[in-house]
């Protein structure tokens, strides 16, 4: 037996609930006894067309909500992921910052870093972001004291904003 999609098992859902409404209209017809009646029929299919209405719309609705539900869990699921690389890129950057000194393998790994967060901002923030990141790192490896200058550089680095919107 083939397995019913998530659309068409809740389409399958709709008309089964469609069918039982429509008894159950019938059915307290024929009990408050408008039926059988001479307009009977007429009011049985007007009301027969409301339903089918209302429930076309409301599927619709249902199928809107549900599908901007899931962009919205899918936007949150990639800000939480660009957030976690920039986040990572700022420790690392921290790290060797509050050390003052910088081993080959930090250097290597603030570069791979800068490379995660290009493909998260512009062309122009990330060249500046480049730049001042290579500049923390010529400052730390002659050794220079300059922390009002290192400082300023972070501020900088961080003033860059980083697109953190989803682009399909």
């Amino acid at each position: 037996m083939k397995k019913l999609s998530k659309g068409s098992s809740q389409f399958v859902y709709l008309l089964v609930g469609c069918v039982f409404l429509m008894v159950v209209f019938v059915a307290i017809a024929i009990l408050s006894g408008a039926w059988p009646g001479s307009d009977a029929s007429a009011q049985i299919m007007s009301a027969l067309a409301g339903s089918v209405v209302a429930a076309i719309i409301t599927m619709f609705l249902l199928l809107g909500q549900t599908s901007s539900e899931e962009q919205k869990e899918r936007n949150t699921k990639i800000f939480e992921e660009k957030l976690r690389v920039y986040q990572d890129f700022l420790h690392k950057l921290g790290d060797v910052v509050k050390d003052m000194k910088i081993e080959p393998e930090e250097e290597v790994e603030l570069e791979l870093q800068v490379a995660y967060i290009a493909m998260h901002t512009s062309s122009e923030a990330i060249l500046n972001i480049s730049e001042q990141v290579r500049d923390v790192v010529v400052r730390i490896k002659k050794g220079e004291d300059g922390s009002n200058e290192i400082l300023r550089q972070l501020f900088v680095i961080l003033s860059f904003p980083i697109n953190f919107t989803y682009n399909s």
